[in-house]
């Protein structure tokens, strides 16, 4: 009808008129793409939120994981810390008896970490620009990249690190529990005379305290960190707050 209006006004010279038409034809071309950039601008924040929640979920679950798994790693690392000064040290407290001990050994190391998979599948698909925050957007990243790290150390530790309890059997046994979270468990009891005289197990123990050191310290912490910070980051781009920081 608008193409009819202004063949009708060229033909009768009315300028006027076919600059009106014009301006009309344009002014609705600007209308209707502002309405398309609008309902696109809500569909990539309505995708941007549906992320944003998924990876929330996904961190939360792996702070959790965290959290336990150093709190277990650093307390073994403790203990044998402990191990180890008590036999450099502490000579008159040695007994023949199996006692309660700890030995890091490839299991200390050894984790099978959270997926993350909201946080692969945007970043390994190429659709982080749908993420606003480039500061999110660079601590998901970081964060995938910690774990890549992360797991890098454990496959090269696993060959490193010494299996205490199998190359020293006779001196070190294990026993397994369930414990209140219906985990399998296990302890560790050792003939601390024995293994005081054994220079070849103290110089394995300072080797694989080495290497625990490294784990713990230079790796799984840093990787915790960051899922630290990125649950910042999402609880303040999506407001939210948790009741133990009200």
């Amino acid at each position: 009808m608008i193409l009819r209006s202004i063949s009708k006004h060229v033909k009768d010279q009315n300028w006027f008129a076919v600059l009106l038409d014009l301006c009309i034809v344009i002014f609705g071309i600007l209308i209707g793409l502002q309405v398309n950039d609008w309902r696109l601008s809500i569909s990539n924040q309505q995708k941007e939120r549906a992320y944003l929640e998924r990876m929330h979920e996904d961190i939360l679950f792996s702070e959790q994981f965290a959290e336990r798994t150093i709190e277990r790693r650093v307390d073994g690392f403790n203990k044998s810390m402990a191990l180890l000064t008590q036999m450099l040290n502490d000579t008159d407290a040695i007994t023949g008896v199996f006692e309660s001990c700890y030995v890091p050994t490839y299991t200390s190391i050894q984790l099978s970490l959270p997926s993350l998979s909201s946080v692969n599948e945007l970043l390994s698909t190429g659709q982080a620009g749908v993420l606003s925050s480039s500061v999110v957007r660079a601590a998901a990243l970081e964060l995938q990249q910690r774990g890549k790290l992360l797991a890098r150390f454990q496959d090269q530790a696993v060959y490193s690190i010494s299996d205490m309890s199998d190359d020293f059997a006779d001196e070190i046994r294990l026993e397994h529990y369930i414990d209140d979270n219906n985990e399998f468990r296990i302890t560790t009891t050792c003939d601390f005379s024995s293994l005081q005289a054994n220079n070849r197990f103290q110089n394995a123990l300072i080797d694989n305290l080495d290497t625990a050191d490294a784990f713990i310290n230079r790796n799984l912490i840093p990787w915790s960190e960051q899922i630290n910070h990125l649950h910042e980051l999402l609880d303040e781009t999506l407001d939210l707050s948790h009741q133990g920081n009200q």
